[in-house]
């Protein structure tokens, strides 16, 4: 005859089944996924945004066994690892820690709240516009790029960067700064910037000047007391050439040549408007007549030199005439001026030119 087992037997049971359920999970061993450092390098094709394949060198912390010091990435330049970067834009240098998933290498870089980089000149402060702003890790490029009208840039990165500050080409600035997350940082570059402080602008030493006949240099001449801007080019016009045999001035029968277009632009602070434009060009005694012609000039022009344009002394004082106006800037940063030049009123001949002008950085 059967007997069904008691309760207290039933319980006891479940109870051994319920440890042994417990001593057989403690043995399993759980599974974990591989895990390395890597730092960012450019290949050629780096990303600019997340959720990209980015290429990674293994990398590995050293540094001194003492409390308080700090680690040193050593990289092995030798081998590279595809990363998924799922999350922000990794930088050049950045070290993030990858993870092996589903046959492949991911990892995450939490996004960055950027650092602003603003660049001034002179006094009072004028933003710089143009400047190119680089952030390096020890010689490695992290990041560049140029400021706008603001004077500023802002990298989506933070952290103690070498900041490197280059204006027309010329490295103006360089030096270890901390860049804090969020923060402005302001640069002030000095007075071999490339950039001439006038009238509280700061005014490029290589500037654009456009006018009806084309596009000119205009630049810098520094042996004046008031900063001076100097470019000319030509126009080919019916014009007079002359000659000075036994020290007599002799015109030529008029033919089209070259007469020669000068310019002048000034800066003396204190005065309303500030800058004074002047457009120049020279005329002689046309041949057999007293009727003023322009001036005939095959000579070319010294780039950065004082433009001037008049005959032989032989053909009596210079014989210059001018069209000028004084303006301000309507844009300090880039620096842009434009204005149309009055013709003087005691002047024998037209302006070869006429129309506006526009100075530009």
């Amino acid at each position: 005859m059967n007997q069904q087992p008691g309760p207290i037997r039933v319980l006891r049971d479940r109870q051994a089944a319920f440890f042994g359920q417990i001593d057989r999970a403690d043995r399993q061993v759980p599974v974990a996924s591989a895990r390395r450092l890597v730092s960012i390098y450019d290949g050629g094709a780096m990303p600019s945004q997340p959720n990209r394949v980015f290429l990674s060198h293994p990398a590995e912390l050293d540094g001194s066994e003492s409390e308080g010091s700090s680690a040193s990435a050593d990289v092995n330049t030798s081998a590279t690892i595809p990363v998924l970067v799922l999350q922000g834009v990794p930088q050049v240098g950045d070290l993030l820690v990858a993870t092996a998933v589903g046959g492949r290498w991911v990892a995450e870089r939490p996004a960055v709240d950027g650092t602003t980089i603003c660049v001034i000149a002179c006094y009072p402060a004028v933003s710089v516009y143009g400047a190119v702003v680089t952030l390096l890790n020890g010689t490695t490029t992290v990041a560049s790029g140029t400021t706008g009208s603001t004077g500023c840039i802002k990298f989506p990165i933070a952290g103690t960067y070498i900041v490197q500050v280059q204006i027309n080409g010329t490295l103006v600035y360089s030096s270890s700064r901390t860049l804090a997350p969020g923060g402005t940082t302001t640069i002030a570059v000095s007075g071999t910037s490339g950039l001439v402080c006038c009238g509280g602008y700061a005014i490029p030493q290589q500037l654009t000047l456009t006018d009806a006949a084309g596009t000119l240099q205009f630049n810098y001449y520094p042996n004046y007391y008031y900063p001076i801007w100097y470019g000319g080019h030509s126009v080919n016009l019916l014009s007079c050439s002359v000659t000075t045999p036994n020290n007599v001035c002799v015109a030529a029968a008029p033919s089209q040549g070259p007469v020669r277009v000068c310019y002048q632009m000034t800066c003396i602070a204190g005065t309303q408007p500030v800058f004074s434009i002047q457009r120049s060009w020279s005329w002689v005694y046309q041949q057999g007549t007293l009727n003023a012609i322009w001036y005939q000039d095959s000579t070319g022009f010294l780039l950065g030199q004082p433009c001037a344009t008049s005959p032989p002394a032989p053909c009596g004082n210079p014989h210059t005439d001018t069209s000028s106006f004084s303006a301000n800037p309507s844009s300090t940063s880039p620096f842009t001026l434009s204005g149309n030049p009055v013709a003087a009123a005691g002047n024998a001949t037209a302006d070869p030119v006429a129309g506006s002008i526009v100075i530009s950085a």
